[in-house]
């Protein structure tokens, strides 16, 4: 059983590799952009903690930081997204405010690299 989830965590983590890679070619200097290469270089890193967590069959507190991590730079991507949206015309009050949490978000998860 630990060689599947071994192999598939290897796998999730070529397939972030490539990703990054092919954001990193056409990115072009937005703050979306980065977020979302740095969110792909931290979803790569989890799948090689994983990999080597199953593999070994100890979870350590690498493990668990590198799932918060991980979550953390998709959570604030995706409000990143939404804060974009509230400053476009027509954006609404709602949306102003997940985009000051999204800053904050993204304030901490800078701190924590």
């Amino acid at each position: 059983m630990e060689l599947i989830a071994t192999s598939g965590y290897l796998v999730c983590t070529l397939s972030f590799l490539a990703l990054t890679v092919i954001l990193r070619s056409s990115w072009q200097g937005k703050l979306q952009g980065a977020l979302i290469i740095f969110t792909s270089i931290a979803t790569m890193i989890w799948g090689l903690i994983s990999a080597k967590s199953f593999y070994c069959g100890s979870f350590t507190w690498l493990f668990y930081t590198g799932e918060l991590i991980r979550y953390g730079f998709w959570i604030a991507f995706l409000l990143l997204l939404i804060s974009i949206r509230a400053e476009q015309p027509g954006g609404n009050r709602i949306s102003k405010t997940i985009g000051v949490v999204a800053s904050g978000v993204i304030v901490m998860m800078a701190g924590l690299l």
